[in-house]
């Protein structure tokens, strides 16, 4: 998935560093700029999701 808003693009940051997500970002752009590319869930994510409700 392809996001662009920046308020998603700072919380998929955030994903990445707590390593939920592998995520590519637009090389160069400033930070809430660009695009962000989600690759994959990775396992913890999907652990996290079970207990986790949506908001």
């Amino acid at each position: 998935m392809t996001f662009t808003n920046a308020q998603e693009i700072e919380h998929l940051r955030t994903l990445r560093d707590g390593g939920w997500v592998k995520v590519s970002f637009t090389p160069g752009a400033r930070p809430g700029q660009g695009t962000a590319t989600v690759t994959e869930l990775t396992a913890l994510g999907r652990v996290a999701m079970r207990f986790i409700p949506p908001e």
